[in-house]
């Protein structure tokens, strides 16, 4: 991997349902695994999706990072330019833990 190529930042946050509201609801809480990654971000062809009468939009994006040690799994979530995206599955690229392919979509 190529350090010039990783040229945006990312955190990556895992949730939890520790506390419960008044009406016994899960409260979803996030804490901050990794801050401030490097990475390479390829945007995937965005298209749309018509469900129950209403239009969805779609946002696809893989986040290449350097591999690390810490777990991430994909009930964690990216955060990159103000918008969160949701870990779909993570793959180390060619299991040469040189590099993780994160594949995401855009929590709505």
């Amino acid at each position: 991997m190529r350090a010039g190529l990783l040229n945006k930042t990312i955190s990556i946050h895992a949730y939890s349902a520790t506390a419960r509201s008044t009406s016994g609801e899960p409260i979803e809480t996030t804490s901050t695994v990794l801050s401030g990654i490097w990475a390479r971000v390829d945007a995937k062809t965005g298209n749309e999706d018509y469900r129950q009468r209403g239009r969805w939009e779609i946002d696809e994006k893989d986040f290449f990072i350097r591999y690390t040690t810490v777990s991430i799994t994909p009930s964690m979530s990216v955060v990159y330019g103000g918008n969160e995206y949701d870990i779909k599955a993570v793959i180390n690229v060619g299991e040469a833990d040189r590099e993780l392919q994160l594949i995401t979509e855009r929590r709505s």
